[in-house]
Formats: C-alpha cells, structure tokens, sequence
C-alpha cells in the first residue's frame, strides 16, 4: 500500500512530512518565521511611484529603496505603542546581523 494513501495524502516537503502522523510543522513554521523577520526588517525593497508611457516606451518612478518596517514607521497612522514593540523587535534582529 502507498504511503501517502496509509497517511491521508499530506504534502512532502524535500524529506519533512507536513501532515500525518509524523508531522513536520515545527521546522517548517521556524524557517517562515526567520524568512518573514528578514524580508520585513533587513531586506530592503523598491516600490512603485508612477508609470508613464511616451510612445512605446515605458518610464517608471520608483521611491527610495525602504524595507517593510521602515515604511510602516514613516505612516502616520500607526500608534507609538506599536511603534516600540517594532522596534524592540528590530533592535534585536540587527543586532544579530552585525
């Protein structure tokens, strides 16, 4: 009998079940956690301005490079409570890279 009919079908991922009996939520959700906190804090990223066609050609505008978390500080919105949980958590990730 096949394996993935005895576990119900679950999903392999390289050689890490995700469902059954054995599965392998755990490592998997820690590597998505150290992804996330990357690309949100230390990854900066271009974002788009405006687009402008002149003719056949297409001229975009981009703002300045600025991770995820820097944009969210530049928003006026956001209350300082959250503001200081950020960057509390942002302290510690940059510290880790140096």
């Amino acid at each position: 009998m096949d394996r993935a009919k005895e576990w119900g079908g679950g999903q392999k991922v390289g050689r890490v079940r995700t469902t059954g009996r054995r599965g392998g939520h755990a490592p998997l959700a820690e590597l998505h956690e150290i992804a996330r906190s990357y690309v949100n804090y230390l990854q900066p990223a271009f974002k788009l301005k405006s687009k402008t066609r002149e003719g056949a050609k297409v001229v975009k505008k981009y703002h300045v490079s600025a991770t995820p978390y820097e944009r969210l500080l530049s928003d006026d919105r956001l209350t300082d409570k959250c503001k200081k949980s950020c960057g509390k958590r942002s302290l510690r990730l940059t510290q880790c890279s140096c």
